[in-house]
């Protein structure tokens, strides 16, 4: 089996960004329809600073997923099809 080549890589980029994004949105616009049904409750029932603890713990574990993305090893680029190091540096 034969490497693909950079036009393919690039198409198949290009086509995952299409559908990540896609998926993003469909995320954002279903949660953010629940929120108008619950987050008023929700603040109300809780507390404005127990709801917003909480909300902010939720965006720092989030954030805090992205450190091994600065550890990994080099990883090809889909895109031009070369090899970035990556030699332990913070990102």
């Amino acid at each position: 089996m034969s490497a693909p080549s950079s036009e393919s890589a690039n198409t198949l980029a290009e086509d995952i960004a299409i559908e990540a994004f896609t998926c993003l949105l469909v995320f954002k616009n279903m949660f953010s329809f629940a929120l108008t049904f619950q987050a008023y409750n929700w603040l109300t029932q809780g507390g404005i600073k127990r709801t917003f603890d909480i909300i902010a713990s939720v965006q720092v574990a989030i954030c805090l997923l992205s450190i091994p993305m600065c550890k990994c090893p080099s990883l090809p680029d889909p895109i031009s099809n070369t090899q970035q190091q990556i030699s332990g540096t913070v990102c």
